[in-house]
């Protein structure tokens, strides 16, 4: 999972710093794009961000 969602976000931004948990399903980041841009990325690889 970690590696398809940094991935798809670093495809938006390859700048962004990207933290995930993977027992909360949490993922942070931190980035100069839009939030629709990365959520729209992370769901693409099969991750609807909510």
């Amino acid at each position: 999972m970690c590696d398809a969602i940094t991935n798809a976000i670093k495809t938006v931004d390859a700048n962004a710093s990207i933290q995930s948990d993977l027992k909360t399903k949490i993922v942070l980041v931190e980035t100069e794009s839009s939030e629709s841009a990365i959520k729209k990325a992370i769901a693409k690889v099969g991750y609807p961000a909510s």
